[in-house]
């Protein structure tokens, strides 16, 4: 081979790598994209399971609340029929009458 060969495949090597290489960068890019926001979600997973834990803190004492405002309602509930209870034979006391009145 001669020089002139040397020199024409060089020419040829730095044509096509000049081609292949934007290409092949491209490629690259678009291949790796879902690999590189994969690892982005993951490292940044910890701030959202930081609010996740905190969301659901705030849920369970919300639950909490729920069930003491329940257990006050049965209590008051108890309470009145209790009340009503007590109430209830003095009004059957009264004459027919009276009872009509009140």
């Amino acid at each position: 081979m001669s020089p002139n060969d040397y020199m024409e495949f060089g020419k040829l090597l730095i044509i096509g790598l000049a081609i292949l290489i934007p290409i092949t960068g491209f490629t690259a890019r678009f291949a790796l994209r879902p690999i590189a926001e994969a690892l982005v979600r993951l490292r940044g997973s910890g701030e959202s399971q930081q609010a996740l834990e905190q969301r659901m803190s705030r849920i369970e004492g919300e639950v909490d609340r729920l069930v003491e405002l329940r257990v006050s309602v049965e209590r008051l509930a108890e309470e009145l029929e209790f009340n009503r209870k007590l109430t209830l034979p003095a009004a059957e006391a009264l004459p027919p009458a009276a009872r009509r009145d009140a």
